[in-house]
């Protein structure tokens, strides 16, 4: 039985995906620039499921462009993480691409060690995230305590994309995210994890470089 937005999507021809995610788009309301990260991002993940859970903040591509014009800094949170980051068009939008493991000198040899060290780098770095990209993932609780940090006025992000996987009450971080005066962008219910963070910022890369491709 073919009963989800993703099925449906991917049962029709390319004409017709491509027509059924234009309506489903104009239902949610994505202005132009929304849209074509949302194209972007079901490019990247394969998943057309993604149109109806992700939030944009007011404004949030607007403030993400002015920052990129003064070059700044976006921080990923795992070396694998960085190194999936599609480079040529982050070094065309003239940011700086930073890993917070890295960059606390925390690093691992496994990927599941390194992240379990991402709470100290968060908090190791802090001070160093005004004006800032952040890409948080990993978990929850790293999104609390940079939340946490904010409200704390121990930096000040520009902007936050916040994607952890969030199981029963740690789903309402992301409503804690959504209500805070950050602009951010999140995917609301449990969905989330640092691969899908990464794809949200090289869709939002790719849209603010002009790169934007789409092959349904």
């Amino acid at each position: 039985m073919i009963n989800t937005f993703q099925e449906i999507f991917r049962s029709k021809n390319q004409s017709d995906r491509l027509g059924q995610l234009e309506s489903r788009l104009a239902e949610r309301g994505f202005d132009t620039r929304e849209s074509a990260v949302v194209r972007q991002l079901i490019l990247e993940t394969g998943d057309a499921n993604l149109v109806d859970h992700i939030y944009f903040s007011p404004g949030v591509l607007t403030s993400i462009s002015k920052r990129l014009d003064c070059g700044c800094r976006i921080y990923t949170e795992t070396l694998t993480s960085t190194l999936n980051v599609d480079y040529p068009i982050c070094k065309k939008t003239g940011a700086t691409l930073l890993c917070l493991t890295t960059e606390a000198g925390l690093r691992s040899e496994t990927r599941s060690a390194e992240i379990q060290k991402v709470p100290e780098a968060l908090h190791k770095l802090r001070f160093r995230f005004d004006h800032s990209i952040m890409t948080i993932g990993s978990s929850a609780a790293v999104l609390r305590d940079l939340l946490r940090a904010i409200q704390s006025g121990s930096c000040r992000p520009a902007v936050i994309i916040g994607v952890p996987v969030s199981l029963g009450e740690e789903a309402k971080i992301k409503d804690q995210l959504i209500d805070s005066d950050i602009p951010c962008i999140t995917v609301r219910g449990s969905r989330g994890g640092i691969d899908l963070s990464v794809s949200i910022l090289n869709a939002v890369l790719a849209e603010a470089a002009g790169e934007n491709g789409m092959l349904l």
